[in-house]
């Protein structure tokens, strides 16, 4: 196994200090890829590149659409989709 430099080592998860503790332990603001919720689309077109990765989720909370990353991390990648909660286009894992 190769050692990673240049990062902050972990030796286990990461959780709260305490079971009762009510901080977050990500913040999805400052996380790179994945899901996060944005105001609009002016907040989604700034996320930084360093914090985008393909495949990645946005809802626009006063628009209530979903975008994902398609093709790469520019905002010419970013492809509306539809997450319904309807049984046709949510699968049960």
């Amino acid at each position: 196994m190769a050692k990673i430099t240049g990062s902050v080592n972990l030796s286990g998860t990461i959780t709260p200090y305490d079971s009762t503790d009510t901080y977050a332990t990500h913040d999805q603001q400052y996380g790179r890829g994945g899901y996060r919720s944005v105001q609009n689309s002016a907040e989604r077109i700034v996320i930084p590149l360093q914090r985008r990765a393909e495949g990645m989720l946005v809802f626009e909370i006063d628009t209530k659409r979903s975008y994902r990353l398609e093709g790469g991390i520019e905002n010419t990648d970013w492809v509306e989709v539809n997450i319904s909660t309807g049984n046709e286009d949510i699968k049960e894992w």
